[in-house]
This record gives C-alpha cells, sequence and structure tokens, in this order.
C-alpha cells in the first residue's frame, strides 16, 4: 500500500529539523569546547562576550537554517506535485474501473435478451431460449467431437441455425468483449486488483471461449490476446 503524501512530508520535515539540531549543537558545541576555558566554564558576566557569541552562532547558524527553511519549502512543492500525480492517476483508475463495470452489464444485458429468430433444433426447445442459452449450446457442440454420424450432423445444424439466429447480438457481444479486454488490460498495467481482473475473466472465459468455436471472434484480436480462448477451450470439451 502507498504511503499518504503526508506522511512523506512528516518524514521529510522530522529530517530538516534533526538535522538543524544537530548542527546547532555542534555549533554551540565547538564554541564551548573552544572558549569555556578560558572562562573556568562559567558564564561570561559582560556584555560583549554575549554579542561576540550570539553574532558567532547567528554568521554560522543563520545561513543554515535559511537554506534548511528552502529546503523545505521546495520539497513541499514537489510534493504537492506529487500529490497532484497520484490524484490524476487515481481518478483515471477510477473511471477506467467504471468502464469495466459498465461494459460488463452491457455484455450482461446483451445475454440475457430472447433472439430475434426462432431457433429450430430440438437442443433448445425445452430450456429457456437467451442468447447466452443458444451461444453455450452452439459453442459447447462446436467443443465436442462426436463419432456418430447422425449426432454430428445434429450438431453442425444446431450450429449453424444459432449463429444465423444470432449473428446481430454476437457481434455486438464481440465488439463489447473487446472493449472489455483492452479496458482489463489498462486496469492491469496500473497495478489494478488481481482478484478483479480474475473475477473477470472467470465471469467470461465460458463464453468467449464458445463464440470463439463457432468464429465470431475470428477478428477480435485483442479479446484472443487477453482471454485465450482457445487455451481454454480443454475445459469446456465435453
Amino acid at each position: 500500500m502507498r504511503k499518504p503524501i503526508s506522511s512523506h512530508l512528516l518524514k521529510t520535515a522530522s529530517l530538516l529539523l534533526a538535522l538543524g539540531l544537530i548542527v546547532a549543537f555542534l555549533a554551540v558545541g565547538a564554541y564551548f569546547t573552544i572558549f569555556a576555558p578560558h572562562s573556568g566554564y562559567s558564564l561570561a558576566r559582560n556584555d560583549g562576550a554575549w554579542a561576540n557569541f550570539g553574532s558567532y552562532v547567528g554568521e554560522v547558524l543563520g545561513p543554515l537554517f535559511s537554506f534548511l527553511a528552502f529546503a523545505g519549502v521546495l520539497m513541499t512543492v514537489w510534493l504537492q506535485a506529487k500529490q497532484l500525480d497520484t490524484l490524476h492517476a487515481q481518478a483515471n483508475y477510477e473511471e477506467i474501473q467504471r468502464l469495466i463495470s459498465n461494459i460488463s452489464s452491457n455484455v450482461d444485458t446483451l445475454l440475457a435478451q430472447s433472439p430475434n429468430q426462432h431457433i429450430d433444433h430440438h437442443c433448445l426447445r425445452d430450456a429457456p431460449i437467451s442468447i447466452f442459452t443458444v451461444i453455450s449450446a452452439a459453442g459447447t457442440a462446436a467443443l465436442s467431437s462426436p463419432s456418430d454420424y447422425t449426432r454430428k450432423a445434429s450438431q453442425e445444424r444446431l450450429i449453424e441455425v444459432s449463429k444465423e439466429a444470432i449473428a446481430t447480438e454476437a457481434t455486438a457481444i464481440g465488439l463489447e468483449l473487446e472493449q472489455l479486454s483492452w479496458c482489463l488490460q489498462q486496469y492491469q498495467d496500473q497495478n489494478g486488483s488481481p482478484t478483479v481482473i480474475e473475477f473477470y475473466k472467470r465471469r467470461y472465459n465460458a463464453i468467449v471461449c464458445w463464440l470463439d468455436a463457432i468464429g465470431k471472434l475470428d477478428s477480435h484480436h485483442k479479446v484472443q490476446s487477453y482471454f485465450e480462448p482457445k487455451a481454454f477451450r480443454k475445459f469446456l470439451e465435453p
């Protein structure tokens, strides 16, 4: 976790203060070591000695404290600039999170819709028909390799009628998944939460894999590179 800017500022101020105190102690200590023996280690009783001591302290420590004050101002300005950069990065980070959430909502809405065309196939007669169920049925059929000729012909027919029925919706879902892949990559590049990234991958790995299996993601290169549906097929093959 990043330390807040106030923590850095407090640490810097403490270091400058400690440096000033150390130098002040050394300067006074040097004066005391040199002149104290001549007075028998007793305080001077004339104004001239105290005036000399005041001039010494002012000429030695004055420039030092002025430099430390200037350094403190520069450090404060630098930390404030760094804070502005951090706030800008945080705003960009939150905007990407918002985009990911919105795109995910769009994909879910599309998947929940009913196809505009009727699908006449026995595999889909008993199930509630939605874009998701059509894609999952067609995708599962595309990933299977039946040895029986009749079953294979039935699955090929299912894939054909499904692709025709959801052509428009599948195109829209592919475009949304392309944007989602780009946003997730940006989020990952900005050290986004691995848990959030893994959540979205797990959420859409199956649908991406099914769409890829029926040939609906061939031109969506960002989806291919980010979700790697062909590598995920082994988990969905019947």
